[in-house]
């Protein structure tokens, strides 16, 4: 019994990032976050505990670290990607605020699975907008999927990628990408503290940094 629900679980894993699209995928997300009940207890209670271990001001990059500090039911260093994003997007546009009041307001709207699964992406555009940015959002398809022109508008990314096209289990990851002169750069891409080479354009930057596995969900543009 066990090797049929593995055998299935692959399956699911492998027919998931082939056959479903992106805008679809998200919708699911959407749904799940809408269906989230947690009332306010997470925040109220991880709120003073996470005040403990604010990071030092700048980009995070280590999230592989964070296993004191918790979203819902998980700690960041298992599903806070996308709070990370959302943390280095804010601070690169001038708009930083601490962590720990970040994390309370996704606990309050955003996170999936009580935090297990992270945060809908679309959540990401919620929380940015509501703080004063201006967040446009860009699903590549089968039919439309110029990342690479869409990225040209914006020195402020977030983007929400599979780190195997071809596999789920290898999990989805959310980063935040700044544009300077040298070319594009990933924060947090891996999680142990190093910042990733600066890439020509973001699809060089996904092909570089996940052995030309990864696949774009979403990316989304960040203006003041």
């Amino acid at each position: 019994m066990g090797n049929i629900k593995s055998r299935i679980t692959q399956g699911l894993c492998r027919f998931i990032p082939t056959h479903i699209g992106n805008a679809f995928l998200l919708w699911c997300l959407q749904v799940m976050r809408f269906f989230q009940r947690h009332g306010d207890m997470y925040a109220l209670s991880h709120t003073e505990a996470n005040k403990l271990h604010e990071p030092e001001t700048g980009f995070i990059e280590n999230q592989n670290s964070m296993h004191d500090i918790y979203m819902g039911m998980a700690s960041m260093a298992e599903a806070g990607c996308e709070i990370i994003a959302t943390y280095n997007a804010l601070f690169s546009i001038g708009k930083g605020m601490p962590l720990s009041q970040l994390i309370g307001m996704y606990e309050r709207d955003g996170i999936i699975y009580s935090g297990r699964f992270g945060v809908a992406p679309k959540a990401i555009a919620d929380m940015l907008n509501r703080n004063g940015c201006k967040v446009t959002k860009y699903i590549p398809s089968k039919k439309k999927c110029d990342i690479d022109g869409f990225a040209r508008g914006y020195d402020t990314l977030i983007m929400t990628i599979y780190n195997d096209g071809q596999d789920l289990m290898k999990e989805i990851h959310t980063v935040m990408i700044d544009r300077n002169s040298e070319g594009y750069t990933a924060h947090n891409m891996h999680c142990n503290g190093k910042v990733t080479v600066a890439y020509e354009n973001i699809t060089a930057l996904i092909a570089g940094e996940t052995n030309g596995k990864g696949k774009p969900i979403i990316i989304m543009g960040v203006n003041v």
